[in-house]
């Protein structure tokens, strides 16, 4: 009995079987950073933030925003965003990630800021393959934090910025 010849497609669909590929991995979660602050001077904003990035580049940001000097304070505004991430940035974050120690870092300090009077919280969760940790910080008007903490929180936020997700993030002083 003769072997029935294989299509095109199907040669092309099992190649990579055939060539020793090994299968796609799917993505896993990088980091999750949750913020909450307020501040003012004329009323108060409210702001709470959530950004995901998972390995595959995917960055997705919800900000919602409360503004009780507005006319509709009632209302909290959303932002949502959902875009992949240039490699060269997520490379950046990564580094910076690394070259900061996230995984040794413990939290339970304050970074400043300069827009006063302001108050709130950075959450960071890392994840490095079955490993995870976080760490929580104040915002506040004084850096009590070792310099690594702000690093990293401002290299999430440029990242953020670098990679569309609106209105994420507030700066902290170095």
């Amino acid at each position: 009995m003769r072997p029935t010849p294989l299509s095109l497609a199907a040669l092309l669909a099992l190649a990579p079987l055939m060539m020793g590929a090994a299968p796609r991995t799917p993505p896993t979660q990088v980091l999750h950073v949750h913020v909450e602050f307020s501040f003012g001077g004329h009323g108060t904003t409210f702001k709470d933030e959530d950004l995901f990035v998972n390995s595959s580049r995917l960055v997705t940001s919800v900000v919602v925003t409360n503004q009780t000097a507005s006319p509709y304070s009632q209302y909290w505004v959303p932002e949502t965003s959902s875009r992949v991430a240039k490699p060269r940035p997520f490379a950046e974050l990564l580094e910076s990630l690394a070259a900061n120690q996230v995984e040794s870092q413990t939290g339970n300090c304050t970074v400043g800021v300069h827009i006063a009077p302001t108050s709130g919280t950075y959450e960071l969760t890392w994840y490095n393959g079955s490993r995870r940790g976080s760490f929580s910080v104040d915002i506040g008007s004084i850096t009590t934090c070792p310099p690594e903490i702000p690093r990293i929180i401002n290299s999430i936020n440029t990242f953020a910025v670098k990679s569309g997700a609106r209105g994420f993030g507030i700066p902290v002083d170095p």
